[in-house]
């Protein structure tokens, strides 16, 4: 998996042109991290990312409410930044709720087919079947907080 993406890296900055070295590598670990956490490159990984860092964003801002806490009813009234950050985690839950449902898909797919036939699991896929199989709770949030 790592050498695959290695060797895309490699091959999109072929052309002798300068390329952004830290935007390459960046983008590369998230490519490897999507591949071992869903198994394959997100459908919507751009805009994942970019909600991703949007978060982080909003998480290392300064709110009124940190200067205020007892006054955080008040502030939150007039500061955007409770419902900016309501709809970034709307936008991450929306294409984690996709990942976690094609998985279910597939599953329901597979499980005809593959009868005996041992696979490699990607996480959503072990998180799943640890789901279905165990005494506790594993709610749909969980999963999704994991990957």
């Amino acid at each position: 998996m790592k050498k695959l993406e290695v060797s895309y890296c490699l091959l999109s900055s072929g052309n002798g042109s300068a390329v952004n070295l830290s935007k390459m590598l960046i983008q590369m670990a998230n490519n490897i991290t999507m591949r071992a956490a869903v198994e394959n490159k997100l459908r919507d990984q751009d805009r994942f990312i970019e909600a991703l860092y949007e978060g982080i964003g909003l998480s290392a801002g300064f709110d009124l409410d940190d200067l205020f806490p007892s006054l955080s009813w008040l502030v939150s009234l007039v500061s955007r930044a409770k419902s900016m950050v309501e709809k970034c985690h709307q936008k991450q839950d929306k294409i984690l709720e996709s990942v976690v449902r094609e998985h279910r898909e597939r599953k329901k797919v597979a499980e005809g087919r593959r009868e005996g036939e041992e696979a490699a699991e990607d996480l959503v896929e072990v998180l799943l079947r640890l789901q279905e199989d165990l005494q506790f709770e594993l709610t749909n949030d969980s999963i999704k907080a994991l990957n």
